[in-house]
């Protein structure tokens, strides 16, 4: 199962994170984030330095802003949080990877996701009137309308403790799950300790990715 660890915005935090194995490093690029990546040289430096591919999120921004962080960053993904079309959606995917996310409520259509299938990864997130890092779980088993193919990642207020429900889940397309404000210390930093537990305990876990 691949592990994604989004909203780090301290340097020593982030070449932690990078140290322990996980899949994915999320940087905030949303200015009214509690996780926003301020622009600090050290940080730059070392977030292009580290290993592990980098995921910038972005909610509602210019594709030529996007680009600049895809340069400035050496990103590896972006993950569109807002209400891109899918045209934007390939036209990011013209230089980088693209993550899409919805946000799911009880009564989300995943028929939504259609003209979105040509992304690389889709993530399904809580419904909230923020942009992710909210805390709150969706109910999962929502999850079994989803039918299509494109891979996913699932996040929404997951912690140490669910991931041997996690690894009970049967989603054939479920790549693997996205952890955030569960898992910090204080906004943009997280706990190393939690993290490799959580790594440890979904370590068995046969997804198909």
């Amino acid at each position: 199962m691949k592990v994604k660890v989004c909203g780090i915005n301290q340097t020593a935090n982030l070449l932690a994170i990078d140290s322990i194995g996980v899949d994915f490093i999320g940087l905030n690029y949303y200015p009214k984030s509690k996780r926003f990546v301020t622009g600090d040289p050290e940080f730059i430096a070392a977030a292009k330095q580290i290993a592990t591919p980098k995921v910038g999120v972005f909610v509602g921004e210019s594709q030529q802003v996007i680009l600049d962080y895809v340069k400035l960053y050496d990103l590896d993904y972006v993950q569109l949080h807002g209400d891109e079309s899918s045209d934007y959606c390939k036209a990011i995917q013209d230089v980088v990877k693209v993550i899409k996310v919805f946000r799911v409520g009880e009564d989300f259509d995943f028929n939504q996701t259609q003209e979105f299938l040509h992304c690389d990864y889709l993530l399904f997130d809580t419904y909230t009137t923020e942009y992710g890092g909210s805390g709150k779980r969706f109910d999962w088993s929502l999850l079994n309308k989803y039918l299509d193919e494109t891979k996913y990642l699932l996040a929404g207020g997951i912690k140490l403790e669910d991931a041997f429900a996690i690894q009970d889940l049967n989603y054939p397309n479920m790549a693997g799950v996205d952890l955030n404000s569960k898992f910090e210390i204080r906004p943009g930093v997280k706990s190393i300790l939690q993290l490799e537990e959580f790594l440890k305990r979904v370590n068995t876990s046969t997804y198909d990715v």
